[in-house]
C-alpha cells in the first residue's frame, strides 16, 4: 500500500494530504445509507424455544435476568445450591462473546447467592476443574472447552441441569462446533429447558433444534411486519468506494470518530496485524484482537477496549 522507505512523518503527511485532497471521502463517509427497525424477543419460561439474537447488550441482560427471575423464587425447592451442581448452561461461539455474556451475568448476580463461572480455552484448567467439582450453578462456556471438561473432569456435576441456552446458534455451527454441540446435548438430562438464539433460521439451526429440543419448539421472531428487524437505536449503512480509496475512507472515518468506541473487522489475521501496525504508526492508536495470540493477551485487550 505504501513504500517501506517512507519515514513516519512522511507517511503521516502523505495520508493526511490524500485525505484532504479527497473531500469526497468525507462526504461519502457522512452520506451513508441508513436503515432502522426495532425488534423484540421473548423467552419461554419452560419447554423449548428458538428466538432471534439481536446484537444488543440490553437484550442479553433481559435474557439472563429472565432466567434468574424464573429460577429465583423456588431455588430452595429446586435445590439450586452449589453442592447440587450446574443448573444453567450458556454456550457462546467465541471467547470474546463468552466474556461479554459473563460480564452481564456477573452484574445480574450481585444480589444472588448462586455460584457462576466462565469456562473457556486459555484459562487455568486445574482451577476450573476444582471449581466444577465443588459445584457451579451457572456456567458460561465455549463448546469445545466445556466438552473437554465433561470428558476429563470426573467431579463435573451436570445431571441436575434445568436450562441450556445456546447463543448465536448459527455462528456456533459456522465456526465448526456442530459435533461438539451434538455430543454435549447427548450428555445432558432430557428434562430441561432449551433456548436457541439465532440471527438466521438456517437448515443447520433447524437440525440442531430437532436434536436439542425434545418437544415441538416455539419459534419466537421479531415484528412480523418488519422484514429487516434490527435493534432499537442501531443504524446500519454501507459505503461504495474505489478500492484505492478504501484505506483513506477508513482512516478518515476513524479519525473523525476517535472519541467513540469502534470495531473494524478484516478478512484475515495478517490484515488485522498489518492495519494495527500501520494505524498506530501514523498516530491513530488502535487495539487488535486476532487468532494466533495467547488468551491472556486476548483477555487483556478485550477488557482494555
Amino acid at each position: 500500500m505504501y513504500s517501506g522507505s517512507l519515514s513516519q512523518t512522511m507517511l503521516r503527511a502523505e495520508v493526511h494530504r490524500r485525505v484532504l485532497d479527497g473531500n469526497e471521502t468525507e462526504e461519502t463517509a457522512e452520506n451513508v445509507k441508513v436503515q432502522k427497525s426495532p425488534q423484540k424477543s421473548t423467552i419461554l419460561t419452560n419447554g423449548g424455544a428458538v428466538t432471534p439474537s439481536p446484537d444488543s447488550e440490553s437484550k442479553k441482560k433481559k435474557k439472563k435476568k429472565k432466567m434468574m427471575n424464573d429460577a429465583g423464587p423456588d431455588t430452595k425447592k429446586l435445590k439450586f445450591m452449589p453442592r447440587n451442581g450446574t443448573r444453567a448452561l450458556i454456550l457462546s461461539p467465541t471467547r470474546e462473546l463468552a466474556m461479554q455474556t459473563f460480564g452481564v451475568l456477573k452484574e445480574l448476580m450481585t444480589h444472588h447467592v448462586h455460584t457462576y463461572r466462565l469456562i473457556m480455552g486459555g484459562s487455568n484448567r486445574s482451577a476450573e476443574a476444582q471449581k466444577l467439582a465443588n459445584g457451579i450453578n451457572i456456567i458460561v462456556a465455549t463448546p469445545g472447552h466445556l466438552l473437554d471438561h465433561r470428558q476429563s473432569t470426573p467431579g463435573f456435576m451436570y445431571k441436575s441441569l434445568q436450562c441450556l441456552v445456546i447463543g448465536e446458534a448459527d455462528h456456533i455451527l459456522n465456526v465448526g462446533f456442530e459435533e461438539e454441540l451434538k455430543q454435549i446435548i447427548k450428555l445432558l438430562p432430557i428434562r430441561r429447558q432449551t433456548i436457541l438464539f439465532s440471527a438466521t433460521q438456517a437448515r443447520k439451526v433447524e437440525d440442531l433444534a430437532r436434536i436439542s429440543l425434545k418437544r415441538e419448539p416455539l419459534y419466537v421472531g421479531g415484528d412480523d411486519d418488519k422484514i429487516n428487524a434490527t435493534v432499537d437505536g442501531l443504524e446500519q449503512g454501507y459505503v461504495v468506494c474505489p478500492s484505492e480509496k478504501r484505506f483513506l475512507l477508513l482512516f478518515t472515518f476513524l479519525k473523525k470518530n476517535q472519541k467513540k468506541k469502534l470495531m473494524v473487522f478484516f478478512s484475515s489475521c495478517m490484515s488485522v496485524k498489518y492495519h494495527y501496525k500501520l494505524l498506530n504508526h501514523i498516530d491513530l492508536p488502535v487495539l487488535a484482537i486476532r487468532g494466533k495470540k495467547k488468551q491472556n493477551k486476548h483477555t487483556t485487550t478485550f477488557f482494555q477496549f
